[in-house]
């Protein structure tokens, strides 16, 4: 999997996620991973937030 750092960077870190967090996504939504002190992350936002990030990135 590829992300994108703060700095624009990319790396091929992989991120892994349990099936109980994938079964309690609501529909149109999106599970995102962030890296925090080395470890992972996970949050899940509206698929407008998640494209509002995304535009807010760029």
């Amino acid at each position: 999997m590829y992300g994108v750092a703060s700095d624009s960077s990319f790396t091929s870190r992989s991120m892994t996620f349990r099936l109980a967090e994938v079964e309690s996504l609501r529909p149109g939504s999106v599970l995102i991973t962030d890296i925090v002190d080395g470890g992972e992350e996970q949050r899940s936002v509206a698929i407008e937030e998640f494209a509002s990030l995304g535009r807010d990135a760029c």
